[in-house]
């Protein structure tokens, strides 16, 4: 891993949800939508040990994000329905706390910090035009500006550690980022990684700038720099089927990761074990269809024919009349 020079190899940590080890899935840099599907959230706020938060939200396939909504800290979750946007203060389940309207359905969002107030709010890129909103409100945008391509991959953090998010473009392993909402040359370009990286944005350490961590596989490579050197992190993370996600779930300043998982599919309902031979049984004798039906399909099959004559019409339905 290099940002130019070597970032070598540290201490590699293995986390783990509910007594399982995960390996991590791709995920989306600060600011866009987490990508993925499913309603359960495991979430860690260290990079070691069993996730310390689970809840479920939301629906399997919605859009999230996740952001800080009311200034207190910390980050939690909001689903996206269209252009209405429901934010949960809290990472429990239950209710949104506030729904909102903004942009048309089919923007692209992303969400930051974009005056230091301590609240993320929208920006909608539609090309390389960025509308900014200050506030978790709908009607204009409060700042416009044109900044890189419309084929870029954008991404959003505080570079600079002033408490405002901006945007960095990212270019193959090469990112440009910029310390102001502003259009113009980039302040600062750093090669990083491979361009086929799947890339994290975070504050890793809690010293109040964002900086960059890649996923190869199932392995994370953190730096809490741009200066080259070792990796500060290096750890295994997450199931193959895992979305990641990044956010300071605790305000404790420093950001961690957690996974996104659909609910595990249900059991199979075991097949009715089919009755005996005799005594004779009419329809009203079995509970269910899914009875009848084994105990005619049972029969059937060892050559013996309709035992309780369950099938009227011949049709190899087993009380249908009866059941429906």
């Amino acid at each position: 891993m290099r940002f130019r020079r070597s970032i070598g190899v540290g201490l590699a940590t293995v986390i783990v949800v509910g007594g399982s080890t995960l390996w991590g899935a791709s995920a989306t840099a600060k600011g866009g939508e987490i990508g993925g599907s499913g309603n359960q959230y495991f979430l860690n706020d260290a990079w070691s040990g069993e996730a310390n938060v689970r809840f479920t939200y939301g629906r399997t396939d919605d859009r999230v994000y996740v952001g800080n909504w009311n200034g207190d800290g910390r980050d939690t979750l909001a689903v996206r329905r269209g252009n209405q946007y429901h934010l949960s203060n809290s990472t429990t389940g239950g209710q949104a706390d506030r729904v909102i309207a903004y942009g048309r359905s089919n923007d692209a969002l992303l969400m930051g910090d974009w005056d230091g107030d301590g609240v993320d709010t929208p920006v909608v890129r539609r090309g390389n035009i960025y509308h900014f909103k200050n506030s978790l409100s709908g009607g204009a945008a409060d700042a416009v500006v044109a900044y890189g391509r419309p084929s870029d991959v954008v991404l959003v953090g505080d570079w600079d550690g002033d408490g405002v998010d901006t945007l960095a473009v990212r270019r193959g392993s090469t990112y440009y980022f910029k310390n102001s909402l502003s259009g113009g040359g980039a302040d600062q370009t750093v090669g990083y990684g491979r361009s086929s990286d799947a890339v994290f944005v975070g504050d890793w350490d809690g010293d109040r700038l964002d900086t960059l961590a890649v996923r190869r596989a199932s392995t994370y490579y953190v730096a809490n720099d741009f200066s080259g050197g070792d990796a500060d992190r290096v750890l295994t993370y997450g199931r193959a089927t895992d979305t990641t996600l990044a956010g300071d779930w605790n305000g404790d300043g420093a950001d961690t990761l957690g996974v996104r998982r659909p609910p595990p599919a249900p059991s199979p309902t075991p097949s009715p074990a089919p009755r005996p031979s005799s005594p004779d049984l009419d329809c009203p004798d079995f509970r269910s269809k899914a009875e009848a039906q084994a105990t005619f399909d049972y029969w059937m099959a060892q050559g013996l024919g309709d035992v309780h004559r369950l099938d009227a019409d011949n049709d190899g339905e087993a009380c249908e009349s009866y059941f429906g």
